[in-house]
């Protein structure tokens, strides 16, 4: 029984910090307004960088021809899990 309460208790603590970490994440300033925000993910097929470019210039310049669209922009590996194929020994 004192087992299952002290089990209880760290859970229960457990929990409580996490919402408290939460809630506090959700009060940090991301540096810019989140809302009404467009992220998009274009997977683009391998190719010369001339060809990507001009395929992203073309999509940001279908987006800004949307009604209401104030402003566009592209980066490449946002988030990426890019890895480099050269090791140092």
């Amino acid at each position: 029984m004192a087992l299952q309460l002290a089990l209880a208790m760290v859970l229960v603590s457990g929990a409580r910090l996490m919402l408290r970490s939460f809630l506090e994440v959700q009060k940090v300033d991301l540096g810019y307004q989140p809302q009404r925000l467009l992220f998009l993910h274009l997977d683009v097929p391998a190719g010369e960088s001339g060809e990507r470019a001009e395929l992203y210039d073309e999509a940001l310049a279908h987006i800004r021809a949307i009604p209401g669209v104030r402003g566009t922009g592209a980066i490449d590996a946002l988030f990426s899990d890019y890895v480099p194929m050269t090791s140092s020994t």
